[in-house]
């Protein structure tokens, strides 16, 4: 479980025309709370704040809100870092995602209707919509970081294909994720079988 902390931060405002600076309060909350428990009271937390997971090697990953950190009931936002050369591999969500490429370059691969991988390339401010049950991956094929911002709803989970063209039969479920709670031997268990649809040892 996360190391949860509340801090507080003096936030300034200047009301123009008449000036008049007003010094203001609010709870700054370090994101591992349940944020249903006071709908009525938004929290404010840093990205930096939040731990950082390499569910696969070559990737960084970070839950900016989700289920399992923040209680949310049907949006997971993530952020994720790809250093060159590495891959994600295919796999399908059951709800829908919305990738945007925050910086570098990368490849986006799909499968279309006739099981044919289609390429397409993100570069800074691209976004891609995929709806559920498309066969897809990421890769960083260039020779600087990747960085990703991916909001899902529904059931997050992905079914990963042991190679492209598999039958969805073949698919395995990956649950739970190696960024649903703190690291542990299961999330061990996972990158190892995460790696070895890479073909890494």
């Amino acid at each position: 479980m996360l190391v949860c902390l509340n801090q507080i931060a003096h936030v300034s405002l200047v009301c123009l025309p008449v000036l008049l600076a007003l010094e203001i309060r609010i709870s700054r909350a370090v994101p591992c709370v349940d944020l249903y428990k006071d709908v009525h009271r938004p929290k404010v937390y840093s990205i930096d704040d939040i731990e950082e997971v390499s569910p696969i090697h070559g990737l960084a990953h970070k839950t900016i809100c989700g289920m399992h950190h923040h209680g949310m009931k049907e949006l997971e936002m993530w952020m994720q870092t790809l250093v060159p050369g590495t891959a994600i591999p295919p796999h399908t969500h059951g709800g829908e995602e919305v990738v945007i490429a925050l910086k570098g370059i990368v490849t986006f691969n799909s499968l279309d209707p006739n099981k044919q991988v289609q390429v397409q390339t993100l570069s800074s401010n691209d976004t891609i919509v995929i709806l559920p049950g498309v066969v897809h991956s990421f890769s960083n094929v260039g020779d600087e970081d990747v960085q990703l911002m991916i909001a899902l709803t529904g059931d997050i989970h992905p079914m990963v294909y042991p190679r492209w063209g598999a039958d969805a039969s073949e698919a395995q479920r990956m649950e739970p994720l190696a960024f649903d709670t703190r690291p542990s031997k299961d999330i061990h268990k996972q990158r190892k079988s995460f790696d070895s649809q890479l073909g890494e040892p």
